[in-house]
């Protein structure tokens, strides 16, 4: 690893766990279990959520339980769903099952037996992050999560909130991501070091150029590794 990182800290969802394979499943049931013979595909389903889900954030939705049922009712009324009572709750359970990457845990085994320390942040309630962690079956130094800070990311204050629960130097920090815009550009503004985990191939979304791009977190392991052997 590089010799001025001291601290891995990592986005969860779209990053260590599968969420677009773990969402793209529950819409698509839901769809078939509301009436749509022939859904559109996951993916389509999944990016039309999140967009749902960030106008929430944004509109400061208070609780991420609530995000989710906001974001869940968005595109269910445009889709002509209709939703049982359940349905949310459902929604809920799911998220704490999904899985992680196939090579999440070997990049956390990386990070901490090289010695550095490892923190979590994530827009998250804790009902849904314990079933998360139980997932990932790894442990880190320390978790924060937007239910904590009553903020929610990209706001700087989730990541402050998280480099002090670490007393941890921001400039000693390597911050790895899937999601740039909730993440690359606060991180970078606040002195870390980036890694953008581009999975999709997508297009370059612009300035501040990350650190590191990889397309999984491989590209950690290799980094590690690399260190090692300097």
């Amino acid at each position: 690893m590089a010799r001025n990182i001291e601290v891995v800290t990592f986005d969860c969802y779209g990053t260590l766990i599968d969420a677009a394979g773990g969402l793209g499943t529950f819409l698509y049931s839901l769809a078939r279990g509301c009436g749509e013979e022939y859904p559109p595909p996951g993916f389509v389903l999944v990016a039309r959520f999140a967009e749902a889900q960030a106008d929430a954030l944004h509109d400061q939705v208070e609780g991420f339980d609530a995000v989710l049922d906001t974001a869940l009712r968005t595109v269910a009324t445009e889709r002509r769903w209709r939703l049982e009572a359940g349905d949310v709750e459902w929604l809920v359970q799911a998220m704490g099952s999904w899985q992680p990457f196939a090579e999440s845990r070997l990049a956390l085994r990386y990070v901490q037996g090289y010695g550095l320390r490892s923190g979590l942040v994530a827009n998250c309630s804790r009902r849904i992050m314990a079933h998360t962690l139980h997932q990932l079956d790894i442990g880190f130094d320390a978790v924060v999560l937007s239910e904590d800070c009553g903020a929610y990311k990209p706001a700087p204050s989730v990541f402050e909130a998280l480099f002090d629960k670490l007393g941890a130097d921001p400039h000693r920090v390597l911050h790895v991501s899937g999601s740039f815009e909730s993440d690359i550009p606060v991180a970078q503004e606040l002195g870390c070091m980036t890694a953008w985990i581009n999975r999709g191939g997508k297009e370059d979304p612009g300035e501040p150029a990350p650190t590191y791009e990889w397309q999984s977190l491989r590209g950690l392991i290799e980094l590690a590794a690399l260190s090692q052997r300097d």
